[in-house]
């Protein structure tokens, strides 16, 4: 098989993944489009492992507080224990030339989270960001694993410092 045929084999084998990656994906998609729709309140949605599994995910929790309501969500004695894959919308740019919305993707994984679920998750954010790209772009990834290194007293310094670094 040459090149071509190893990297298309590869694609398709992502999509057929991705469609059993993700649980109650009608659900998934719905968030995942609100999270885009300018109109909707929807400023954040969170994905995490099925309890019992690492094999797949369902969407956790979605919020419109913004990146100070996702990071309280996580700054949790439970959610120190958690692998969560976060996608928070943030506007981007200056007073010149407008503000724009990106998504950004978060991948936590908490300082008391399960070492299976950790190494399982440096394969799996690649993934939800693939599934979630079909429904919106996502300008940069950002990893954590303590609130501090989310905590920002303004959220436009946080997007344009993972943007910047992250290429979106």
């Amino acid at each position: 098989m040459g090149r071509r045929g190893r990297a298309a084999s590869f694609c398709h084998d992502v999509t057929s993944k991705q469609k059993k990656f993700i649980k109650d994906e009608e659900v998934a998609a719905e968030s995942a489009k609100a999270l885009q729709d300018d109109t909707s309140h929807v400023t954040w949605v969170m994905f995490g492992y099925v309890p019992g599994t690492v094999l797949s995910v369902e969407r956790v929790s979605q919020g419109a507080g913004g990146l100070e309501e996702l990071v309280h969500t996580l700054d949790t004695p439970a959610g120190q224990g958690w692998v969560r894959f976060a996608f928070v919308k943030v506007m981007v740019g200056d007073s010149t030339y407008g503000f724009a919305p990106k998504v950004v993707m978060i991948t936590w994984c908490g300082a008391k989270s399960k070492l299976s679920e950790k190494a399982r998750s440096s394969m799996d954010r690649m993934l939800v960001k693939e599934w979630m790209n079909l429904y919106c772009t996502v300008s940069a990834e950002y990893p954590a694993t303590s609130p501090d290194e989310l905590k920002c007293t303004d959220s436009h310094v946080f997007a344009v410092a993972v943007c910047v670094v992250g290429g979106g």
